[in-house]
């Protein structure tokens, strides 16, 4: 829905990243009840095969804004730094959303930051 915030600065460029499972250690804290703790443990190993590291996650969504966000507009990159709507576009498949969801995202955004209209 960044979509129209590019609509309104066109000169301007706007992503939304979604970066996947990080492998950090914020579910859990030295607090954090014993029972807590190994739910945690047993849940993350579960799901370590889907997690990436800090590191590589980082390296990825600065690869998406360096190389993938080159020119003005709204951008949409996936968990390795790629645009999500170029690759649905290659599949056949197409997202956008409604105007009516992206101008009620930018009264909210102006709502809540108080930032006047340009």
């Amino acid at each position: 829905m960044i979509e129209e915030f590019a609509v309104r600065y066109p000169a301007l460029t706007f992503g939304h990243a979604y970066p996947g499972i990080v492998r950090t250690g914020y579910g859990v804290s030295a607090n954090s009840p014993l029972w807590w703790k190994i739910g945690y443990k047993a849940a993350t190993g579960i799901i370590y095969p889907f997690m990436v590291s800090p590191k590589d996650c980082s390296e990825y969504l600065l690869h998406g804004v360096l190389e993938t966000m080159k020119s003005p507009g709204a951008y949409r990159i996936s968990n390795v730094g790629v645009d999500i709507d170029l690759e649905m576009k290659k599949k056949g498949k197409e997202w956008r959303a409604l105007e009516e969801d992206r101008k009620a995202l930018w009264e909210h955004t102006v709502e809540v930051t108080k930032m006047k209209e340009i």
